[in-house]
């Protein structure tokens, strides 16, 4: 793979060599067909936005992006960084209050925003606010207004100003990306990345999934995550690859056919539910049986070295397109998940990560035998260890590495509590296995410790209760118990449609009568300090970050 010390370097000499290829699909409007954009038109569009972003006199400054995934979004983020500022994505469901407390933690002198923000931002202080669109640019806007008004203005400035644009110096070390975590347990923090920690990092990704120029990425994670900014998009830009830009989730299966992507990221909630719909077809088409003996069919095959997947399930996986392999990360997923997908020829590929380590810290590697247990090995030069292990091995995760952040904004005494000497605290539990791959059991701060001192990890918990078909979701906490200690109790969503199919329509009596008798079996398979021993059930959603981690806290 190339050398190359910024995003800049990167760009350019992918550009070079892949000039004429896509780089993006985007639809003009919702529903439309794909349209291709090459990599000679992106980066000409970032040059006369970054150009004309420095004309307004923004050099330096922080400029915020937000919205949904598109074209707009990602040449914004690009012409800031490389070569005007540091950009400031921030999380499109955050509510008003909220995003301008970000904005203002920041210091941001210009805004970045889609269809929607309009009114958020028309009482906001901000001098310059300049609107993107994910489809067609809206024509009653002043062009000035505009992400398409911008870069038109960019490529007919003289050409000087563009050639000051592209040449000017970049310092790998300086911050680029102030990027807000989730606020999971506490306040969000801005945790700042250069150019280095960028650039070190997307190398790395490529020891683990290793694509080519002819992959293609559907994006549907929000691009203010790193998990989609680093490996789904500045990871694929350095191959050569495309991104193709997703409608929204429940269009999934028909941007997959559509686009011809063979990669999607996703967190581990969206896979299953993917998974569930391709067997749900399977089952409405009447070829569950036909899909059974396949299954046993190519188990055989494999046993002698011979792997027919895609051809003995091209019927299952039709809806799939070309997608050949799933990258997961963000929060822990049922090994059999990955099993499931394995069986039908996609691989299942998982990432540990988090933005204070830019994106990804371990990973699967393509090319070893699949393990769905563990997250993988370090990536690259980077190194992991286990702090304080405790009889089985278990401890904090931490890690050390060129992608490691320069720190949280701001925030002098926090980021010395979770870098020490270089070494990242990453508040994870999990240990190494002889071979160096990690597991992750979970977060330190929501381990439960029963009344005889062991740990109870809840995150495990709730991959094995979850298997089951009639609990949609679940959350796994302690509660304190008089003299009898915490003890493990649960909140669960029922997949009512599953009951009602099996059942018919129950009442939350008997709902919560079949859910105590699946529940007791389950508990019957574990320890007997595990067990879950009271649960409650609820009709909506958990409160969940925008990747789909469990805000634990708002749930309780």
């Amino acid at each position: 793979m190339a050398t190359y010390k910024t995003v800049r370097d990167m760009l350019t000499q992918v550009a070079e060599k892949y000039s004429d290829r896509p780089a993006f699909l985007q639809k003009r409007i919702k529903g439309g067909p794909y349209e291709a954009i090459t990599y000679r038109q992106f980066m000409s569009d970032v040059s006369a936005l970054g150009a004309k972003l420095r004309d307004l006199g923004l050099t330096g400054g922080k400029i915020a992006v937000i919205g949904g995934n598109c074209y707009q979004w990602t040449v914004a983020y690009q012409a800031v960084i490389n070569g005007v500022g540091i950009v400031v994505p921030i999380d499109r469901q955050l509510k008003k209050a909220e995003i301008f407390n970000l904005l203002d933690r920041a210091g941001c002198m210009a805004v970045f925003y889609t269809e929607g923000f309009e009114e958020i931002f028309a009482d906001s202080g901000i001098r310059f606010k300049f609107r993107m669109s994910q489809y067609t640019e809206a024509a009653k806007l002043p062009p000035d207004d505009t992400w398409a008004g911008l870069v038109d203005a960019g490529h007919k400035l003289p050409l000087e100003r563009l050639i000051d644009y592209v040449n000017v110096e970049i310092d790998p070390e300086a911050p680029a990306v102030l990027m807000f975590t989730s606020g999971t347990t506490s306040i969000p923090k801005g945790v700042s990345l250069c150019h280095r920690n960028i650039a070190a990092n997307v190398r790395d990704i490529d020891g683990v999934m290793r694509l080519g120029c002819e992959d293609r990425n559907l994006s549907i994670l929000p691009n203010h995550h790193c998990f989609e900014s680093i490996l789904g998009t500045m990871y694929m830009l350095s191959k050569g690859a495309s991104i193709a830009y997703g409608e929204g989730l429940k269009y999934i299966l028909k941007n997959l056919a559509e686009s011809g992507s063979t990669t999607l990221l996703a967190v581990p909630l969206l896979v299953e539910s993917i998974l569930r719909r391709v067997l749900r077809n399977v089952e409405k088409a009447g070829q569950t049986g036909i899909l059974q003996r396949r299954l046993r069919l190519n188990k055989l095959f494999r046993t002698v070295g011979f792997d027919f997947s895609k051809q003995l399930f091209r019927f299952a996986r039709k809806e799939l397109g070309g997608l050949r392999m799933i990258f997961t990360g963000a929060a822990p997923i049922d090994p059999q998940i990955c099993a499931d997908f394995e069986k039908l020829g996609i691989r299942v590929l998982q990432g540990y990560g988090l933005t204070e380590a830019t994106a990804l810290v371990s990973g699967t590697p393509i090319d070893l035998p699949p393990d769905q247990r563990s997250v993988g090995k370090p990536i690259g030069k980077t190194t992991i260890r286990i702090d304080h292990p405790d009889s089985q091995g278990i401890g904090e995760v931490m890690f050390k590495g060129p992608n490691v952040m320069l720190g949280y904004y701001n925030m002098p005494d926090e980021t010395a509590e979770i870098i020490e000497d270089g070494w990242l605290h990453t508040g994870d539990l999990g240990h190494l296995d002889q071979h160096g791959c990690l597991y992750i059991t979970g977060r330190k701060k929501n381990v439960i410790v029963a009344k005889s001192g062991k740990n109870i990890y809840p995150e495990e918990l709730e991959v094995i209760f979850g298997r089951n078909r009639y609990i949609d979701e679940i959350m796994i906490y302690g509660e304190e118990d008089g003299h009898n200690g915490p003890v493990v109790c649960a909140q669960i969503r029922p997949d009512y449609e599953t009951i009602a199919a099996d059942f018919g329509e129950l009442d939350e009596g008997k709902v919560s009568e079949l859910l105590q008798s699946n529940i007791d079996v389950i508990n019957q398979q574990l320890q007997n300090y595990k067990r879950v021993r009271k649960f409650i059930l609820r009709k909506e959603e958990f409160v969940k970050t925008t990747t789909k981690k469990l805000k634990r806290a708002a749930n309780v």
